[in-house]
């Protein structure tokens, strides 16, 4: 499947570099025109996407009187996906903690074979056609996650089970962990009765990971004055670690983004004083141990408002996105308010808008700081793998995408495995990996369920690039190798070019992605490492393959298998959240 695979590398390269190149930040994308819902259907705050950008949105409004809440399945380009479901959507059944009424979609996971699994107060399987699956659950319905509060972030483990953070109910400070199986059934398991409950006292979550039965996750306090301190509750000695450690679920909040060098930036809403009347937004760049890396900004942060002093009349300020940029710039999206203050306050003014600082702080000249993006109440964000953003504003008009002149450049690195040749393969989310959703090829591949971090090949101060080559098997199906820049990688480059094309060799494909290359088998703090072993096919006359696998029990089982160890080849960050908060 060779010809397809080097064919979708360079085209997601090729449009990346154009769409940075030519494009704005933030302005409406004129290519994407979504025919607006009728009343009484209105965009929810759910919204997903699939490798191929295909997208997920929560809906309200469906069914004869327009009561039901549901899902609507949408091409990349905007429009509804009328083969999908019904006309397009799935209705959501009815919830005993809603008093019957339908469930609210809060996100979306796809699954390995096509489906997607609907995450709210409990979840909802659908297959491929939109269909609830009859075999998950009741009826398609999981048992309820625990009600700790709204469902704030959640993670697809490899076998299927789906790990679900909630918090936030009536404001209280507990938050929990529920653990659903590939059955839809709580993990009698994990935690107590499948959940573990943690304390939110003066805290907010920016990452967490789930390890067997073992929960570890960061926080920092909210709205402090000043930059605000991390702190990791670890399962296990953390190292120092300011980010939880790689689990076979996690997540990372869209307000923070870890360098090459492990330096880790945060968004977070801050104040002037204990009184707080005049909080803002600040991005700050922490050093690998948590201490303020007081070269950034003004010693360690910059604070962006988009008020003036003469508009800070009760002023809300909190971020909603930030990212990574080239060169090791950052962008941040913020939202602000005005209101009238009181138990029903009334909004002057609500709008989001974007700031940019380069790689060490300052205010980016080049662009028109505190861009407005959108009026009014938008409800979230979707940044697809080419930067540009999808938003929810929360009416008939929906949903919108705006252009980008930045690349999204943190990206989930997913493995696949061939059923019919046994090797693996690995590429960045996106367009290469929807093409292999489709399953097709001599080799059909197919999700294995395990990921791992990475940024897109360009430029990233601190990272490398990774070399793909490819090794024709004779077949029609291919071997895939990966090495960082540097002597094995131009070794492979020498050899192809000295190979005659007509006889079997490491072909280059192209740069796959960006890592942080290791020193003597070690990674810096807060990136992951990523292990590579060798099936010995060279020794044995067979095809030569490599699995590379940031999970050690992965890396352990492999060898039980006869797999040759080589060892760490890559330091990768952990993924990023693409949607807003």
């Amino acid at each position: 499947m060779k010809p397809s695979l080097s064919h979708s590398l360079a085209v997601l390269v090729a449009c990346s570099t154009f769409g940075a190149a030519h494009a704005a930040f933030g302005d409406p994308d004129p290519t994407f025109a979504p025919a607006p819902f009728a009343p009484p259907t209105y965009c929810d705050r759910g919204i997903g996407a699939t490798g191929d950008a295909t997208m997920y949105m929560g809906v309200r409004g469906l069914g004869v009187r327009g009561q039901s809440n549901g899902v609507t399945k949408l091409r990349k380009d905007g429009s509804v996906d009328t083969a999908w479901g019904q006309d397009g959507s799935a209705t959501m059944p009815g919830i005993p903690e809603h008093g019957g009424g339908s469930m609210s979609p809060t996100g979306f996971l796809a699954t390995p074979d096509g489906g997607v699994i609907v995450v709210g107060i409990r979840l909802v399987q659908l297959t491929r056609a939109g269909l609830r699956d009859a075999a998950y659950g009741v009826d398609g319905v999981s048992d309820p996650i625990d009600q700790a509060g709204f469902a704030h972030s959640f993670a697809l483990q490899p076998d299927g089970s789906v790990v679900v953070f909630a918090a936030g109910h009536n404001g209280g400070p507990v938050g929990a962990f529920t653990r659903i199986t590939p059955s839809g059934r709580r993990d009698p398991s994990f935690g107590n009765g499948g959940v573990v409950s943690i304390d939110l006292t003066n805290r907010e979550v920016y990452s967490w990971s789930v390890s067997g039965h073992q929960v570890e996750y960061a926080t920092h306090p909210p709205y402090a004055v000043g930059a605000p301190p991390l702190q990791l509750h670890a399962a296990s000695p953390s190292s120092g670690r300011i980010v939880a450690n790689y689990g076979a679920a996690a997540w990372t909040s869209p307000n923070v983004q870890v360098q090459p060098d492990g330096r880790m930036i945060l968004a977070a809403a801050t104040c002037d004083s204990s009184t707080c009347k005049t909080p803002t937004v600040s991005v700050i760049r922490y050093n690998s141990d948590g201490s303020l890396d007081t070269e950034f900004g003004e010693q360690g942060m910059r604070s962006v408002t988009p008020f003036t002093a003469a508009q800070l009349y009760r002023p809300g300020v909190y971020p909603r996105m930030l990212s990574l940029g080239q060169g090791g710039s950052t962008t941040v999206i913020l939202h602000g308010s005005q209101t009238s203050g009181g138990f029903f306050p009334v909004f002057w003014y609500a709008a989001d808008h974007a700031f940019r600082l380069t790689a060490d702080g300052s205010l980016d000249s080049a662009f028109p700081q505190s861009k407005q993006l959108a009026v009014g109440q938008v409800v979230r964000y979707l940044q697809i793998d080419d930067g540009r953003l999808i938003h929810i504003p929360g009416s008939a008009q929906c949903p919108q995408r705006l252009t980008s002149d930045a690349l999204r450049m943190n990206v989930p690195i997913v493995e696949y495995r061939s059923p019919v040749s046994g090797r693996y393969f690995i590429t960045a989310e996106g367009l290469e990996s929807g093409i292999l959703d489709g399953n097709v090829g001599t080799d059909r591949w197919v999700r294995t369920g395990w990921r791992f971090g990475g940024w897109l090949a360009f430029d990233l101060p601190g990272a490398k690039r990774v070399c793909r080559f490819a090794l024709d098997a004779g077949d029609g199906s291919y071997s895939h190798f990966y090495s960082i820049e540097g002597p094995e990688c131009d070794f492979l480059l020498d050899l192809d070019a000295r190979t005659p094309s007509n006889q079997p060799a490491w072909r280059f494909e192209g740069h796959a992605f960006s890592a942080t290359e290791p020193a003597n088998g070690e990674c810096p703090r807060n990136l992951t490492p990523v292990y590579r072993v060798y099936n010995r096919g060279f020794e044995q006359g067979s095809i030569s393959n490599h699995r590379y696998t940031a999970d050690t029990a992965t890396y352990a089982a492999m060898l039980a298998q006869g797999w040759a160890a080589e060892g760490v080849k890559f330091c990768v960050p952990p993924v990023s959240d693409p949607v807003s908060g």
